[in-house]
């Protein structure tokens, strides 16, 4: 059975008010600096590094830095972030691409161990998780076989 979420008991009165209320967050690529702008700085404000990792929350944040420390120490390799994945639905009638279109994009994606981890962070309760997110992520780890990662707690 699935329960349907109220928003009136949430943080927030709406989705969309959640969404427009969220602080974003660019982090230096060099130094880890964070920015709280709602569009790319020209430059760090610590060490005049142009090149920005975009956050979609400040717990996305804190995240993406304690990857980015794992890969400087060697924990981690190959870590990249919003990269797209290409979801493919076939239909199996005609056994053709029903819509080739959607995408898949996790907040980081990382070798550990020699295995592909895909993380999203998310908020603290998985009933609140948006639909379209927990389709996808299942169309996602049908198509690749790879489990998603989803990220409730940042220490």
């Amino acid at each position: 059975m699935k329960r349907k979420i109220n928003y009136m008991d949430a943080r927030f009165s709406t989705r969309i008010d959640g969404h427009s209320r969220r602080v974003r967050v660019w982090l230096c690529a060099r130094c880890t600096a964070w920015h709280d702008a709602p569009n790319r700085p020209t430059g760090c404000a610590q060490c005049a590094h142009t090149e920005f990792i975009y956050c979609a929350s400040r717990k996305e944040a804190k995240r993406a830095v304690q990857l980015l420390f794992e890969e400087r120490h060697g924990v981690i390799s190959g870590l990249e972030f919003q990269k797209t994945f290409p979801i493919f639905v076939v239909d199996i009638k005609t056994r053709r691409i029903v819509n080739p279109k959607v995408s898949y994009r996790p907040d980081s994606t990382y070798h550990r161990d020699g295995e592909l981890v895909v993380e999203d962070v998310k908020g603290t309760s998985a009933e609140g998780d948006d639909p379209v997110f927990t389709l996808k992520r299942k169309l996602f780890e049908a198509c690749y076989g790879t489990p998603v990662t989803v990220v409730r707690k940042v220490t």
